[in-house]
Order: structure tokens, then C-alpha cells, then sequence
């Protein structure tokens, strides 16, 4: 019997059985993911979730779950795991999705980096050598940033492009200083940590729908995709491993 990891994040849910490496995907309001459990309860025991839902969402899986006779775990942000340490001083407000990823990258590394993961928010966080997150930001994402100009005025509204043309160069008209502008200042939030860190480029990691924009314009770091599952699956085998040490 197989575990199977959902990553549920504002937009999108995420999920894989075991550690293929085959990932579905379906918008957060889609039965997708129930369907699909479904289709595939044969093969699974537990649900291992990472989730920045509703709580009705939350609770609506929690039954489904109940009704299938599936062991549901939620994974949270603890202080500390496997040598990472928070930053938080209330360790839980640190969005999990977040943590995970960090957890993904930090046990991979056992060595400090800065994450840039970029979907509807875009999240920069710094881990150091030791393990300690520095802390991080969070701003909107690069089409909220954008949408969030044309919601304001509706003159900017008409003259922006439906594509985005996302350059760290100076616009030569009135789209282009808007899409440009746009990126343009997260990059520059992102070299300024890099400066102030000393992060080597090698461990400077994008993540999320806008990684690969925001990398070609820093030019340099790497893109790595499904951070979030890979640490739910980390923080998963760790919660196992307790569970079988506090019964034995």
C-alpha cells in the first residue's frame, strides 16, 4: 500500500502516488483529486497532505478521506526539522508550503541558499549554512503585480498587451515600462539578497510558474520543480518514523 502526497496551494492542487515521479494537476476548485482517489484506492493507505486551502476545503478532503477508510496527515511548520530551524517565533504561522520547500532544498544541500518561488505570491526566503532561516518576503506575483496597475487605472488598462513581455530593460512605451517595471524590481530584490548574503549563484533556486522568467533576467541560479512534494514527502517519513518510535 502507497502513500499518496497532495500539495494544495491557492491556485492549483498537486499530487503523486509513492515517489513516482508522474505529478497531477488540477485547479484547487476541481473534484480532480477526489475522482482520481477514486480510481486508485486499491493502491493507497495515507494521504499526506500540505495545504494552504480553506478550511472547507480541508474538511471536505478530511471526510472524503474518513469515507474511504484513508489516514489523512496534514503536515505543518514546526520550530525545527532535521536541522533546519525557523525563523518564525510562532513556527506554525510560516506557511507549510513554504517550509516544505525549504525542508526539500535544505536536505539536500546541507548547506545555506536563497529561494525565489514565484506563483501567485512570489516568497524569497534565505537559509544560512547552519540550517537557521533568516527569514523572507512576501510580494505579489508578476501577473498580480501587473493586473493590480490595470485594476487601478483604466487608461494603463488599454494600453497594456493581453501577453506580458517581461524584461529587466528600460520600456520604450507605456506596456513595456509596466512589464518591465514589474520584474524588473523583483530582480532587483533578488540580487540585493544575493549581495547581501553571499549566496553562491549555484544554490540560488527559482521555483513556481514565474521561475523561469525571473531567472533569465538574475541570469543565474537553477530551476527546480515539485520542491513542495518532495519535502511533504521528507516530513512525512519523519512523522512515520516518530509514530513507529513512540508505539515500540
Amino acid at each position: 500500500m502507497t502513500t499518496l502526497y497532495v500539495d494544495s496551494g491557492n491556485t492549483n492542487v498537486k499530487w503523486r502516488m509513492g515517489e513516482v515521479e508522474e505529478v497531477f494537476t488540477s485547479p484547487s476548485n476541481s473534484p480532480k483529486l477526489f475522482d482520481w482517489i477514486l480510481g486508485n484506492r486499491a493502491k493507497l493507505e495515507f494521504v499526506a497532505v500540505s495545504s494552504v486551502q480553506t478550511d472547507k476545503w480541508n474538511l471536505e478532503l478530511q471526510q472524503f478521506c474518513q469515507q474511504q477508510e484513508l489516514e489523512l496527515w496534514f503536515a505543518s511548520s514546526p520550530a525545527e526539522a532535521q536541522g533546519l530551524q525557523s525563523a518564525y517565533s510562532s513556527a506554525e504561522q510560516l506557511g507549510v508550503d513554504r517550509w516544505l520547500a525549504l525542508l526539500a532544498l535544505w536536505c539536500r544541500f546541507r548547506n545555506g541558499f536563497l529561494l525565489v518561488d514565484s506563483g501567485t505570491a512570489i516568497t524569497l526566503d534565505v537559509v544560512d549554512n547552519q540550517g537557521q532561516h533568516l527569514g523572507g518576503f512576501i510580494l505579489p506575483g508578476l501577473a498580480l503585480q501587473r493586473a493590480t496597475l490595470m485594476q487601478a487605472s483604466e487608461n494603463l488598462a488599454a494600453l497594456v498587451k493581453s501577453t506580458p513581455t517581461y524584461s529587466s530593460s528600460l520600456g520604450k512605451n507605456t506596456a513595456e515600462a509596466i512589464d518591465h517595471g514589474v520584474i524588473a524590481s523583483t530582480v532587483a530584490l533578488i540580487e540585493k539578497q544575493l549581495r547581501l548574503t553571499g549566496c553562491p549563484e549555484e544554490r540560488l533556486i527559482f521555483a513556481g510558474g514565474g521561475a523561469g522568467a525571473l531567472r533569465d533576467e538574475v541570469g543565474a541560479g537553477i530551476l527546480v520543480e515539485g520542491l513542495v512534494l518532495q519535502g511533504l514527502s521528507l516530513a512525512w517519513d519523519r512523522h512515520r518514523a516518530l509514530e513507529e518510535n513512540n508505539e515500540s
